[in-house]
């Protein structure tokens, strides 16, 4: 259960600190997949964005941060409940 509330928390983070930027579509991409929970679509539109302006250390922290959140989850699911 711990487990779960620290996904749903980075989860939150990640999303809140999402800021909108109008002129990449890529970027849009994965906003309107986080959005609709598509986590693995919404990493790569990040990962494409952060690669296309690796100057842009906000693209590369929300990439960085979504993966790690797919990489709890992926561990939750692997955890057996007693």
């Amino acid at each position: 259960m711990r487990a779960l509330s620290i996904l749903s928390f980075l989860f939150i983070v990640l999303f809140c600190t999402v800021m909108v930027q109008a002129n990449d579509a890529a970027y849009q991409a994965g906003l309107t997949a986080l959005k609709n929970g598509e986590l693995n679509k919404a990493l790569t539109s990040f990962q494409q964005v952060a690669r296309k302006n690796p100057k842009n250390t906000e693209y590369a922290q929300e990439f960085m941060l979504l993966r790690q959140v797919i990489a709890m989850q992926s561990q939750l699911d692997k955890e057996t409940t007693p």
